[in-house]
């Protein structure tokens, strides 16, 4: 309730009130942006196997094998790349299969090829 007295102390108040008003629309409009943001950063990969895998570079590291997902979240961990006979075997960690472990965070899909980035 506001009281209205001779010294103007009702538009204080009310310029308080406005003003904790605007920080929590703030702090609204806030979260509701980094709620959105979160669920826009899950990736799907529909990419066939087969397609070509090259680093910023150029050269060509291999072909898309497959993912890891984690099973908990279901999302894609690293991505599995059958290696091309140019590669080093020690340039990229690998499985037991021999395919190179690529982070998921690490590439880019493209057309016509995945790339990694550095």
């Amino acid at each position: 309730m506001i009281f209205i007295n001779r010294f103007g102390e009702q538009y204080a108040d009310i310029l308080s009130l406005g003003f904790l008003w605007f920080i929590g629309l703030l702090g609204f409009l806030a979260l509701f942006t980094f709620l959105r943001d979160t669920s826009q950063k899950q990736r799907s990969w529909t990419s066939p196997k087969g397609q070509p895998i090259r680093n910023i570079h150029g050269l060509h590291l291999g072909y898309f094998k497959g993912s890891m997902i984690d099973e908990r979240t279901g999302l894609v961990q690293s991505v599995l790349v059958e290696p091309s006979e140019h590669i080093d075997a020690g340039m990229y960690p690998r499985d037991e299969q021999g395919y190179l472990i690529l982070p998921s965070d690490a590439i880019h899909p493209l057309d016509s090829a995945i790339i990694k980035k550095n």
